[in-house]
């Protein structure tokens, strides 16, 4: 496992900025550790570029995404559409083929399901469960 300090270095390169702190540099997409005679060369190309495209999709997903007490009561859906985005990414949850689900809403472009695709990996959102909506009939009311 790595120290405390190798973290914090580490976090300083990819996140930060640094091109180099402590045993670790940036090398391009790359990232090298050196500690004496050791060098470790760890390729990170076609994850930087799976995190990008993930980072694309859900920022433009946010955009997509819009929930009014008129349309489904509030839920979250694709703008312009009564699709829920929770009903098409239970189906990416199911492993339901994308073409299969691009086929039964041709409404959503290829942004949105990969929109879809990546909330399906979400966890619950934080927070108190909404409060189920309860109808009784008033008191002393005729049918």
């Amino acid at each position: 496992p790595l120290s405390k300090d190798d973290k914090d270095s580490l976090a300083k390169v990819l996140a930060h900025g640094s091109k180099t702190a402590k045993h670790w540099t940036s090398d391009g997409p790359d990232l090298v550790f050196r500690s004496g005679d050791m060098k470790i060369w760890i390729e990170c190309k076609r994850f930087r570029e799976t995190v990008e495209k993930n980072v694309s999709a859900y920022r433009w997903g946010k955009e997509r995404i819009t929930s009014s007490p008129d349309v489904l009561s509030g839920e979250p859906v694709f703008h312009g559409t009564r699709i829920p985005l929770e009903h098409v990414a239970a189906l990416f949850r199911k492993n339901v083929p994308e073409e299969e689900i691009a086929e039964d809403f041709p409404a959503l472009d290829a942004k949105d399901l990969q929109y879809a695709r990546l909330a399906s990996r979400f966890g619950a959102a934080p927070g108190r469960p909404k409060r189920r909506l309860r109808i009784e009939r008033a008191h002393g009311s005729r049918r």
